[in-house]
């Protein structure tokens, strides 16, 4: 190893110093953890994914009013709708990146 470098970042430990690659041997780096995605936790109360990988929603202002509904509008706010926008899809699936457990 080196003089005068540390392995580690004292702030992260799971990050390494970038100028060390070179120095270091492959069994170093393979053995490093690498740090866990968070997962946003208002997407995953609101969303579900399904069996096949598509992300299902809740339809909007189905708990608003519910005396002035019939019951047949309260039971179609029951059921869960496909998200259509392929970008609105892209970025729920970033905040859910080990999907809904």
């Amino acid at each position: 190893m080196v003089e005068g470098f540390t392995a580690q970042c004292p702030a992260n430990p799971w990050y390494t110093l970038v100028s060390l690659r070179p120095f270091l041997g492959a069994s170093f780096w393979k053995d490093t953890p690498v740090p866990k995605l968070k997962t946003h936790k208002a997407a995953a109360k609101r969303f579900k994914i399904t069996g096949s990988g598509l992300i299902m929603r809740p339809k909007a202002w189905g708990n608003k009013k519910r005396l002035a509904k019939s019951a047949r509008t309260k039971r179609t706010y029951a059921d869960f709708f496909e998200v259509a926008e392929k970008g609105v899809v892209k970025s729920i699936n970033r905040m859910l990146p080990y999907g809904v457990q």
